[in-house]
C-alpha cells in the first residue's frame, strides 16, 4: 500500500506534465514533485508525536503531504491523529487534490488513525498574512507540528500585490518561494519540524540577505541535501536550477553537526552522507548569514 498510492500521484503528475502547457505552469512557478522525492522528503522528519498537524502550502496533487501520511502511518509508533491543511489555488489541481485528500482518509481509516483534510483553494501567502496583526502572529493563530513543501518558483515583481502585503507583514524577499519558506516557519509551533524542496540560490548574496537571518534565526537547519547534477530534482520539467533539500526544526538552540547528504540522481542512489559541524555551515558572526554547503576537500579550502 505505502507504494501503491505514490505511485498513482506519479502517473497523475506525469500526466498534468503533458495535459497543462508547460510555458503556463512555468509563469507561476509550479513544478509537480516527482513521488521518490516526496518520499524521500517524508522520510527526513524525526519526532512524530499522538497528534500531527501538517501544513502543506501550495499543495499541487497532494503528492508531499500524501507521502507524510503515508510514511507516518507506517511508523512503528504511529500519531493517533493526523490534520492536513493543504493549500493550492490552481483550479485545474483540485480535483486531483481532492482525490488524494480521499485516498488519506481510506490509508488511516485502515489503520485506526483518525484524519481531518482541509483544502483552502486560496492564495497561501494572503490568507496567512491576513492572520498577521502588526507583523506578529495573534494567540489565535492556528500553528503546526509539521510542514513539508515545494514552493512556487518565482520572481515576485515589485508592483505586485503580493510584494506590498509581503511589505507590510516586514517580509522582503524577491521570489515567491522565498516567501513560502518564510511564512511557513512561522506557523509552526516550538520544535515544529519543515522539510522544503527549493532552489539553492538562497543560500548566499544579497538579494535573500534578511530571509537567510531571518529563517536562521528561527530555525535550526538539521540536514541538507544537494543534488550533484542541476537537472536531476525536476528532469522532466526542464527545470535547470540548482536545488537543495533541507530539513529544520523550530527552536533557538542550535545543533552541534548538520548532517549533509549529496546524490547523483533523484532517485538517491549511491547517497553520500557526512556530518559537518553547525559552525562551519553558518559561520558564527558572519551578517550575512551565508549558508556554506562543504561536500569536498576542495570546497572547505574554499571557505577557509
Amino acid at each position: 500500500m505505502t507504494m501503491a498510492l505514490s505511485t498513482t500521484m506519479d502517473t497523475v503528475r506525469k500526466s498534468l506534465n503533458g495535459s497543462i502547457c508547460r510555458d503556463e505552469r512555468s509563469k507561476i512557478g509550479q513544478f509537480f514533485t516527482p513521488a521518490n522525492i516526496a518520499r524521500y522528503m517524508a522520510s527526513l522528519f524525526e519526532q512524530v508525536g499522538a497528534e500531527v498537524r501538517l501544513l502543506d502550502p501550495g499543495a499541487g496533487t497532494g503528492v508531499l503531504f500524501a507521502a507524510c501520511v503515508e510514511a507516518f502511518v507506517y511508523r512503528k509508533h504511529h500519531p493517533l491523529s493526523i490534520k492536513v491543511v493543504a493549500y493550492e489555488n490552481d483550479k485545474r489541481v483540485l480535483p486531483y487534490l481532492k482525490e488524494t485528500m480521499d485516498r488519506c482518509v481510506l490509508i488511516c481509516r485502515k489503520a485506526d488513525i483518525s484524519f481531518h483534510g482541509e483544502i483552502r483553494a486560496e492564495d497561501f501567502i494572503a490568507a496567512t498574512i491576513a492572520q498577521i496583526d502588526g507583523g506578529l502572529f495573534t494567540a489565535q493563530c492556528e500553528r503546526f507540528t509539521h510542514a513539508i513543501l515545494n514552493p512556487p518558483y518565482k520572481k515576485i515583481n515589485g508592483e505586485s500585490v503580493v510584494r506590498r502585503l509581503l511589505h507590510a507583514a516586514g517580509i522582503e524577499v524577491s521570489n515567491l518561494y522565498a516567501a513560502f519558506v518564510w511564512l511557513t516557519a512561522r506557523m509552526l509551533e516550538n520544535k515544529g519540524e519543515m522539510v522544503a524542496i527549493t532552489p539553492r540560490s538562497f543560500c548566499n548574496g544579497p538579494y535573500f540577505r534578511r530571509f537567510r537571518v531571518s529563517l536562521l534565526d528561527m530555525m535550526s537547519m538539521r540536514h541538507i541535501h544537494l543534488f550533484e547534477s542541476r537537472k536531476k530534482a525536476f528532469g522532466d520539467d526542464d527545470v535547470l536550477q540548482e536545488n537543495v533539500i533541507y530539513h529544520a526544526v523550530k527552536e533557538m538552540e542550535k545543533p552541534e553537526f548538520v548532517l549533509l547528504s549529496s546524490s547523483d540522481n533523484a532517485n538517491f542512489d549511491n547517497t553520500k552522507y557526512q556530518s559537518v559541524l553547525y559552525n562551519q555551515i553558518i559561520l558564527p558572526g558572519d551578517r550575512d548569514a551565508f549558508i556554506h554547503l562543504v561536500l569536498r576537500d576542495e570546497d572547505k579550502r574554499i571557505v577557509e
